[in-house]
Order: structure tokens, then C-alpha cells, then sequence
């Protein structure tokens, strides 16, 4: 985490770094925040692009089962 000392005292910035699957001393740096009250940043990085993804509808109480991502934006 990055801690930030602004105008309503020191908040932290909490993010996962993923390096590129492909040149990361070559491929761009992106930054991907979400938008809008009670959206995570991290469902994103979750359920959308980042390297895993969980297997739907597994029932309730039981841990997710991850697998990559091949859709992931560090490939």
C-alpha cells in the first residue's frame, strides 16, 4: 500500500501489481480504477482482468476454485 497524508489526514492506497506475462521492462504500466460508490477496484481486478478468474456458482460456504485468466491485460 501507498500512504497518502492529504486534507482528512493519512488514508491508504491499497494495490496488486502484476507484471506483464509477455516484457514488463518493455510493456506499458497501467493504473485501472473503478468507478462509482460500493464498487471495488477489486471486483474488477477479480471478475474481470486480472491473471485469475473463480468458477461460478459454487455453493454457498465452500471456497472459490480460481484458474487463469486468458483474457487477463498482463498477457
Amino acid at each position: 500500500y501507498v500512504t497518502i497524508d492529504g486534507k482528512y489526514g493519512k488514508k491508504n492506497l491499497y494495490y496488486y501489481f502484476v507484471t506483464s506475462e509477455r516484457n514488463p521492462s518493455k510493456d506499458p504500466l497501467v493504473l485501472w480504477l473503478n468507478g462509482g460508490p460500493g464498487c471495488s477496484s477489486f471486483d474488477g481486478f477479480v471478475y474481470e482482468h486480472g491473471p485469475f478468474n473463480f468458477v461460478a456458482g459454487k455453493p454457498r460456504g465452500s471456497m472459490p476454485t480460481l484458474y487463469l485468466n486468458p483474457y487477463s491485460w498482463s498477457k
